[in-house]
């Protein structure tokens, strides 16, 4: 019990935080009540949470996963491997797969409504392949992440991630509150900054998970002049969109 209580009054001070940051985005700039009116945190993915936080909408989520096979030691069959890769993925109902041949390289894609799948197997040298996944989603009540624990719970190749969140703002932020902005989502995502880099209007941040070792975070915010918006990213460690 003491343990919840503890936890409780965590959690209600760094909500506080938020509101006390928002309050003086609020109060100080071009950023409206019309921008948060109407949006409530609910359950969904962390990194969906942390948008719907700031008052931003998803657009996208999007993972990349890479693995090296070693041909010396498994069969040199390239095709049977991306079989082994589409079985380990729960895709809903039975897509139908585009099968591309290119000199090196075999790339099956398929679009199963909700998410969209690529999986390709490339020759990087006489004796490696490559094997590439690619999930995006516009749906952001699924949750990326989930595909990356079944390739590694289902598949015996040493998989590497990258995810990759962009959400949009419909008011163009003032540049000085940016950064205020910033620090809103890195407290949500329980990440500390450890580098900036500030180019034209986009405003891009490193940091460092407060919460897991060795997992690193790339934010990036982009003041839309023209379009009168805001979009915002959050890479984890990367992020792999143009921004």
């Amino acid at each position: 019990m003491l343990y919840m209580i503890i936890g409780s009054v965590c959690y209600l001070k760094k909500m506080i935080g938020c509101v006390v940051v928002l309050s003086i985005l609020l109060l100080t700039g071009s950023y409206s009540l019309e921008t948060v009116n109407g949006r409530q945190i609910n359950d969904g993915p962390p990194n969906q949470l942390s948008f719907a936080s700031i008052g931003a909408i998803s657009l996208e989520s999007r993972m990349d996963a890479w693995a090296t096979i070693d041909s010396t030691f498994r069969l040199n069959n390239t095709e049977a491997e991306l079989e082994n890769v589409r079985n380990s993925l729960q895709v809903r109902g039975i897509p139908d797969w585009i099968t591309t041949n290119q000199p090196g390289m075999i790339e099956e894609s398929c679009d199963a409504g909700e998410v969209k799948i690529t999986i390709s197997g490339k020759e990087t040298n006489p004796r490696d392949k490559l094997v590439l996944v690619s999930i995006t989603t516009k749906d952001s009540q699924i949750d990326v992440e989930k595909y990356g624990q079944e390739l590694s719970e289902k598949s015996d190749l040493d998989w590497h991630y990258n995810y990759t969140y962009s959400g949009e703002m419909e008011t163009a932020i003032d540049k000085e509150k940016i950064k205020l902005l910033s620090q809103i989502l890195l407290n949500n995502i329980g990440a500390v900054q450890t580098n900036e880099f500030r180019q034209n209007e986009t405003f891009s941040i490193q940091a460092r998970s407060q919460k897991q070792a060795n997992e690193n975070y790339q934010l990036a915010i982009k003041r839309e002049e023209q379009s009168g918006k805001t979009k915002v990213w959050i890479g984890i460690p990367l992020i792999m969109n143009d921004y």
